[in-house]
């Protein structure tokens, strides 16, 4: 039916508040260092992504980011920012592990752990949020976190030989982030954290052997792969990774209004959709380059993977000893992915190719020598900016749902909260009224919404192609939900950066249909069907 209904997405959030007018607050400038070059894609060009929308509203809010070590160095962006030497940072607490202890770093990658949607779940849903606040806190930093990012799985490292056993690790000298590194150093691996444009020339000067930093496209611009040949899968010690946006206390609660916080936590939700979209949909092209320049990508042996876990559970242990902070955070995780696992187990299909006898390697068969990767020109969004006009938008949005069933129903008044928070604490020309499909609060009957909105009769409609088939035809339903198809993760690759928004949109105009679609959202697996009986294989 909707096994993966797509209906409001974080990332078309900031489209709704792009009409705001901030007249009514004091104007802010964030100064955002950031950790990464901007260039990077999901690491680099998320913060830029956030302050080119955020900046797109052409209000009292603005932001600015800086190049790494422009503003501040990296490793002293944290205690600037809760110095109010710069009000903004762009960061990950796994890069901080020196000034938070591991335990910040739960809040950046865990090795054998959640995966995206799982963690956002935990971070948004669970405690994980509130915790990875206090962690900031108790560690005595003046800054409020926000998560702001979040990135697919990275490789777990790049080698100058095969990898076969255990004994193959030790004595290596090795770049590697976070608790993956505390792994890597139980099997006798010499770590370092050097930031991505440190890694190449020490691999070249023999400082280090071998490396992990990111996911297979980032790893190719900084040349990695011209360097060793072996890169290993799957990323056990990052198989998500957060980002956040830390900005001074004192800034957040003493010199932004509701609106301007609103608008900052629409658009990190925002780039949460747009990193990992992003992140997932640009992969393979780098990994089939690189396969057919040479690289062998291989995939960890049961064994070695069983390693490097039960070495997990040794430093797991540790920590928990030495910090009840850890124990504390560690302890949540768990409580909440025992409860997960229940659904996990239930709910998903086996991710196609996931599901492994052996070790595994791609192997490029029939590639070009010249393997060129397309890059599609970006398009730029014509922002409308209604700043000093008197006319008022109000958006009439007739929903589907009743707005009392969580996603499905609740996914539009949430959205409309927000923006209406926005008009009503910093000024803003975009309103949003919702309607219930009940009979005597609707303006028009569920089934009848496409056409309504289509003719004007009301101006917006919250639905999904798929209850729209007969309008549509089958050809609709696919940009709801595909029988044994993509997970929200690859879905929303191919929707933000494959060919689907686009054809999206060519179905409703080659119907006919007068209407702009924004997709607007994602749910988890359906259950597959109740029966008054059991229905035997």
């Amino acid at each position: 039916m909707i096994k993966k209904l797509l209906s409001i997405v974080a990332a078309s959030l900031v489209s709704f508040v792009l009409m705001v007018n901030a007249s009514f607050a004091e104007p802010v400038l964030l100064k955002v260092p950031v950790w990464f070059p901007t260039t990077l894609p999901a690491l680099g060009t998320s913060p830029a992504w956030v302050a080119k929308h955020i900046n797109a509203i052409g209000g009292d809010l603005t932001m600015k980011t800086y190049e790494p070590k422009k503003l501040v160095p990296p490793k002293e962006m944290l205690e600037a920012v809760s110095k109010g030497q710069v009000n903004a940072g762009y960061t990950t607490p796994g890069y901080n592990m020196g000034k938070l202890g591991d335990k910040g770093a739960i809040f950046s990658a865990v090795p054998f752990g959640p995966d995206a949607p799982e963690f956002l779940a935990w971070v948004y849903y669970g405690n994980g949020r509130k915790l990875w606040q206090k962690t900031y806190d108790d560690a005595g930093f003046n800054v409020q976190s926000i998560p702001c990012g979040i990135i697919a799985p990275e490789t777990s490292g790049w080698f100058s030989k095969e990898i076969k056993k255990p004994k193959d690790l030790k004595g290596l000298r090795m770049r590697f982030f976070g608790l993956g590194a505390r792994v890597m150093e139980k099997l006798g691996v010499a770590t370092s954290q050097l930031p991505g444009g440190e890694i190449v020339p020490a691999l070249q000067k023999g400082a280090i052997d071998a490396t992990e930093f990111s996911m297979p496209d980032i790893d190719q611009r900084l040349g990695i792969n011209k360097i060793l040949k072996y890169n290993y899968f799957p990323g056990w010690h990052a198989p998500a990774t957060f980002y956040d946006l830390i900005i001074n206390k004192d800034t957040w609660n003493n010199e932004m209004n509701e609106g301007q916080r609103t608008i900052i936590e629409l658009a990190c939700k925002a780039v949460m959709t747009d990193s990992l979209a992003m992140g997932e949909s640009m992969q393979f092209d780098p990994m089939k380059k690189n396969a057919a320049a040479g690289t062998v990508n291989k995939y960890w042996s049961p064994k070695m993977l069983a390693t490097f876990e039960e070495a997990w559970d040794e430093v797991v242990a540790e920590a928990s000893a030495a910090d009840p902070k850890f124990k504390e955070i560690w302890n949540d995780l768990q409580a909440f992915r025992a409860n997960y696992k229940i659904w996990n187990e239930w709910a998903y299909l086996p991710r196609p190719g996931t599901k492994r006898i052996k070790t595994q390697t791609l192997i490029a068969k029939k590639l070009p020598k010249k393997y060129i990767v397309k890059k599609e020109k970006k398009k730029e969004n014509k922002v409308v900016n209604v700043v000093g006009q008197e006319q008022q938008m109000l958006l009439n949005v007739q929903v589907w749902f009743p707005t009392t069933l969580p996603g499905l129903g609740t996914s539009p008044p949430w959205i409309a909260e927000r923006v209406n928070e926005i008009a009503a604490s910093a000024g803003s020309d975009l309103q949003i009224k919702i309607y219930e499909p009940r009979k005597n609060e609707r303006l028009v009957p569920p089934k009848d919404m496409l056409d309504a909105v289509s003719r004007g009769q009301v101006n917006a409609g919250y639905t999904t192609p798929g209850y729209n088939t007969g309008k549509l035809g089958d050809k609709g339903a696919i940009f709801s939900a595909v029988p044994f198809g993509p997970d929200a993760p690859e879905f929303l690759a191919w929707v933000y950066y494959g060919n689907g928004r686009t054809l999206w949109q060519k179905t409703y105009d080659d119907a006919g249909f007068n209407v702009q679609s924004v997709p607007c959202g994602i749910i988890a697996p359906e259950t597959s069907g109740w029966f008054s009986k059991k229905i035997k294989n």
